[in-house]
């Protein structure tokens, strides 16, 4: 347990020190970070266990190491999985993060839509009756009890909640209603996204034009996506958030490599 732990620790620094100069570090570099007692043999002996392992790569022979994509993708894993409903105070605080972290961020704002009533006429069609609008649902006593569950919620946790439960038709049609309905999307520092773009064509073909008009936060549940939505490398963190006191929805964009922590303690006032 005790070298399971150490070979936690070791990797966590290297990982930190990594985010913070984007160069690889050696064991010498690593003693006075670590905050345990060890020597630089035994130091070495565990960055070449977590490198047999796959988690850390050496790009000279004779120089430090680096985590490698699976560590830095499980790193943030864990750091940011409880990332959601962030508070922004400032408007500014998020384009000024954006920049400095080197994160493209896409913002959609939206005002809040509770479901009021859900009416069954017959067996043709449900109706749910939004503060802000209905949208017509096929008629059936499961889609009125599934509706009904959720008079007082919000549209959008009412769309989490279908594409969880696998409720397609109800996710779709919601997803269609806030296409139409919500704000246009405000994207900062979007050279991170063309950057992105100029790298992997696929992705610039399939996935872009989905991020610069904000259809990729109607697509996506809150949480953290890697290579299955970005190139591998790259991280995309989706969230509901309340910037000045307006609901909004963003996705926050970047190499995996950039210090995420950061940008979202800055964000939050930190």
């Amino acid at each position: 347990m005790e070298r399971r732990n150490r070979h936690a620790r070791i990797l966590e620094c290297v990982i930190t020190e990594y985010i913070r100069t984007l160069e690889p570090i050696g064991s010498e570099q690593l003693k006075p970070l670590i905050g345990m007692e060890a020597s630089s043999a035994t130091i070495r002996n565990h960055l070449k266990a977590l490198m047999e392992e796959g988690l850390l790569i050496q790009p000279h022979v004779s120089g430090g190491r680096m985590p490698s994509m699976s560590a830095m993708q499980a790193f943030w894993s864990n750091r940011l999985s409880n990332v959601s409903n962030t508070t922004v105070a400032h408007f500014d605080m998020l384009e000024s993060a954006s920049r400095h972290y080197q994160i493209g961020v896409s913002v959609r704002f939206y005002e809040s839509n509770i479901l009021k009533n859900v009416i069954a006429v017959e067996d043709r069609f449900v109706i749910a009756e939004f503060s802000g609008g209905e949208i017509l649902f096929s008629g059936s006593t499961e889609m009125y009890n599934f509706l009904k569950e959720f008079i007082g919620y919000d549209i959008f946790s009412i769309k989490v909640a279908a594409e969880r439960f696998g409720v397609k038709e109800v996710a779709a049609k919601i997803a269609k209603y806030l296409s139409d309905k919500s704000s246009k999307v405000q994207i900062l520092n979007p050279e991170v996204l063309m950057l992105l773009a100029q790298s992997d064509s696929y992705w610039a073909q399939n996935f872009l034009n989905n991020f610069m008009n904000g259809y990729i936060m109607l697509q996506l549940n809150d949480g953290i996506y890697f290579d299955n939505v970005v190139p591998f490398g790259y991280i995309a963190l989706k969230t509901e958030a309340k910037i000045e006191d307006k609901n909004a929805q963003m996705i926050c964009v970047g190499h995996l490599s950039q210090d995420f922590g950061g940008f979202f303690t800055q964000i939050q006032g930190g």
